[in-house]
């Protein structure tokens, strides 16, 4: 159980990093929609989305850094617990379902 618990908690990592990429991806697309539709082309627009671009990459970077860290320490202590596994089924639920939005939003 434990080497099941380990294997969920790496596909969760490696998850996560594609989840981060996944939002900025989609927040990057949503916003372009709502800036063209709010102003002419104009160049603060572009710098309205390399600040976007920027504050999910500071922020989303470290609460994923957080996460990473944090919930490595949390899940390696309880590998074993059902609940642990099942908190990790439920992060990957999450994972995938934000992935799949990505790949509904950005094609």
């Amino acid at each position: 159980s434990k080497l099941i618990g380990l294997l969920l908690l790496v596909v969760a990592l490696g998850l996560g990093v594609v989840t981060f990429f996944a939002i900025l991806k989609i927040l990057l697309t949503v916003g372009a929609v709502l800036i063209a539709a709010s102003v002419d082309g104009s160049i603060r627009q572009k710098y309205a989305l390399v600040t976007l671009r920027n504050a999910w990459s500071i922020g989303g970077g470290g609460l994923l850094l957080v996460l990473v860290i944090g919930g490595s320490d949390y899940f390696m202590r309880r590998l074993d617990k059902p609940d642990s596994r099942r908190r990790l089924l439920w992060i990957l639920v999450f994972e995938i379902i934000v992935i799949g939005l990505h790949a509904v939003i950005a094609a």
